[in-house]
């Protein structure tokens, strides 16, 4: 979850696999388009999109473009799925809005704790739609 802060990041993709040594691994977990798509209002998440556009200013991949990307750098993709589908989105959607909310909202967030974690299990076993992306990667032996 580091790329979508950095500018140009397919030649970061190519210097880091460059470094790998033979058979090593790349693990790859981020944000697959800058256009998320809410589940609740997107005007309740104006507060966020605002840190986003000035923090989000590296090149955000479709699912096959990146993975296109990675097998062009040299990698053989063993693993690879979205991740942070909509089980994973309505825990995090409800956890920001009550972390912005009132104090009361924001105690009411660590009660439901819980809850937000059982989502993100159920969006293991039960991925729904698209989300981010997760490679796992080998380097090519040459």
């Amino acid at each position: 979850d580091v790329l979508e802060h950095i500018s140009n990041n397919i030649d970061v993709i190519q210097r880091t696999v460059t470094a790998l040594r033979p058979g090593g691994y790349f693990y790859l977990a981020v944000p697959c388009e800058s256009q998320e798509q809410y589940i609740f209002s997107k005007e309740r998440f104006a507060r966020f999109q605002e840190w986003e556009k000035d923090e989000h200013v590296g090149e955000q991949h479709t699912y096959g473009a990146l993975s296109d990307i990675l097998k062009r750098a040299g990698l053989e993709i063993v693993f690879s799925r979205y991740t942070f589908t909509f089980f994973g989105k309505l825990a995090w959607e409800m956890e920001t809005l009550l972390h912005w909310g009132n104090p009361t909202m924001q105690r009411l967030r660590v009660v439901l704790m819980p809850v937000f974690k059982a989502l993100g299990l159920l969006d293991i076993l039960f991925p729904i739609g698209t989300g981010n992306n997760l490679f796992i990667a080998k380097k090519r032996a040459i």
